[in-house]
């Protein structure tokens, strides 16, 4: 008797994969002479569900707050017969709601019983942000058919940021170039213990900060106090020596931190109500007409000393509106006891006039009329 073995290899083409990775088993006989002879069988299934693309949104994205986490996919799905969702435990508390079935194992939310997307193929669930603002993490989404996964994808959650921190803030000068005080005030609206400090960071761009204190000593920032403060004055600043144009909020923040550092609230000031905006006022400063007559010509003799000369590029005289107007553009200065030399004019109207500024001590403008 003869005893062969022989190897067949078939393929079958243009098959399509099942619908889930349910295993499949398949089978092969053989038959000879029209009876069956061997009987063959193998199991399979697919290694990798259908891929799935979604986004999300919150309707809240602050610290500890509660929301609604909205999820819609933005690829094809196949037909499925349950969604299931898993997040860790860290990076939001999940409810049941909306039917949904909300549930922990291993620091990790499942939500399921999950059975229909709506319209636009989206779904809510409702959730309690982490309690920290630099836990980032991924969210799963399983799609399922008769108990078997068919889809799966996954999209990251980013980090909440900082709740509200109230707070009010003043300065007790707002002189271009006088020394003030910077207080601020500090309401915790809604306190968590998990707050450990309070941090004041101020930036050089609203003060100058060079010989400024607190508590009497040497100012560090940013500034780190007690959570239970609740006043903070800076003292020994400095306005700067010209009027800015900030953004509206700029350069002043105030946030509570936990722990690790991480911000839990945070308010950030409106610079303009706190920075120089009057214009200093000069030492002295004095004017002299020489023709007082009404509609007689003379010269104007202004004698100034101003408080900040080393700021100024430029001085602007405006003359009294329908009182006196320049008949020519005419003008000398004197620095000092130096001899009178003429201006380096910028720009002139019949009553306004702008020089260059060279610390001089006196200008004058001849033939002014008076009107």
């Amino acid at each position: 008797m003869m005893v062969e073995t022989i190897r067949y290899e078939i393929t079958l083409t243009n098959v399509t994969n099942p619908a889930t990775v349910q295993p499949l088993t398949y089978s092969l006989t053989t038959l000879f002479n029209s009876q069956q002879s061997q009987l063959f069988s193998s199991s399979y299934s697919i290694a990798n569900p259908l891929p799935l693309s979604f986004t999300h949104s919150r309707s809240n994205s602050t610290y500890a707050q509660s929301a609604i986490l909205t999820l819609t996919l933005t690829s094809s799905y196949p037909t499925f017969s349950e969604i299931k969702l898993q997040a860790p435990a860290n990076l939001m508390t999940i409810g049941s709601s909306n039917g949904y079935q909300s549930s922990i194992s291993n620091n990790t939310f499942e939500v399921s019983k999950i059975y229909s997307l709506s319209a636009n193929n989206s779904l809510s669930i409702n959730i309690v942000n982490p309690s920290s603002t630099s836990i980032t993490g991924s969210m799963v989404m399983n799609m399922y058919l008769n108990g078997y996964l068919t889809a799966q994808g996954n999209t990251n959650i980013a980090a909440v940021g900082p709740v509200y921190l109230g707070v009010t803030a003043s300065s007790s000068n707002r002189v271009v170039g006088g020394k003030t005080e910077l207080t601020m005030v500090v309401n915790r609206v809604s306190p968590f213990a998990a707050e450990s400090s309070l941090v004041v960071d101020l930036s050089s761009n609203l003060f100058d900060l060079t010989n400024a204190t607190y508590n009497n000593a040497p100012l560090t920032l940013p500034l780190t106090v007690p959570i239970t403060t609740t006043s903070i004055t800076i003292s020994n600043l400095s306005n700067l020596l010209s009027i800015q144009n900030l953004p509206s909020f700029a350069g002043l923040t105030l946030y509570t931190i936990d722990s690790v550092s991480s911000k839990v609230a945070q308010n950030t000031i409106k610079s303009s109500a706190l920075i120089a905006n009057i214009p200093a006022t000069a030492v002295s400063y004095s004017y002299i007409r020489s023709n007082t007559v009404i509609g007689g010509t003379g010269t104007l003799t202004i004698s100034y000393t101003a408080s900040l000369p080393s700021t100024i590029s430029t001085m602007t005289i405006y003359l009294p509106d329908k009182q006196m107007a320049m008949v020519t553009t005419t003008c000398q200065v004197q620095i000092g006891a130096a001899a009178l030399t003429t201006c380096s004019i910028i720009s002139s109207t019949n009553n306004t006039i702008t020089i260059a500024y060279q610390n001089q001590s006196k200008v004058i403008l001849s033939n002014v009329v008076n009107q």
